[in-house]
């Protein structure tokens, strides 16, 4: 039977004490504190929680992505070497495309979404993936044989161009 208890409400967080001998602890104080975060004003805020959305028994996820992106969500994760994505609708991953293995880090820019890893730079447009060719600048002019000449463009350090 749940006994009849009064609520108790704080105007600021003091903290957590994981003291053994502390029980009661100073208002204001947790002893222990799971799924909370703490806002600027240091009131105390439940976390939303977390579930299992994916899962690659053989594969490492390297890289995922959640953002707004054409007037929509979009979660983009890169598994293997395979670029998916994900729909919260349906629960079903959709193979997007090769990459290349290893770590990624992906981020939107402009009308595209940009996945970049140690061997690759892809882009996607939400309908197709596509290797993308880097520019090559133009770094000096006006060179002389000494190696001398005119800063003209910074080096491109997004390809491996």
């Amino acid at each position: 039977m749940i006994k009849n208890t009064a609520k108790l409400s704080l105007n600021k967080f003091l903290g957590i004490n994981e003291n053994a001998d502390c029980v009661n602890g100073f208002s204001g104080e947790a002893v222990n504190m799971k799924n909370f975060s703490i806002t600027e004003n240091h009131k105390l805020k439940k976390r939303n929680g977390y579930s299992y959305i994916i899962s690659h028994t053989d594969k490492p996820i390297y890289a995922m992505w959640y953002g707004e992106f054409n007037s929509g969500w979009l979660f983009l994760y890169v598994a293997g070497d395979r670029l998916y994505k994900y729909s919260f609708a349906t629960t079903i991953s959709t193979d997007l495309g090769y990459i290349g293995a290893g770590r990624a880090k992906i981020f939107s820019f402009g009308s595209y979404i940009y996945i970049l890893n140690s061997i690759n730079y892809y882009r996607y447009n939400g309908s197709s993936l596509a290797a993308v060719d880097g520019y090559v600048p133009t770094v000096l002019i006006n060179s002389s044989p000494n190696g001398s000449g005119t800063n003209y463009e910074a080096v491109n350090i997004l390809t491996v161009r």
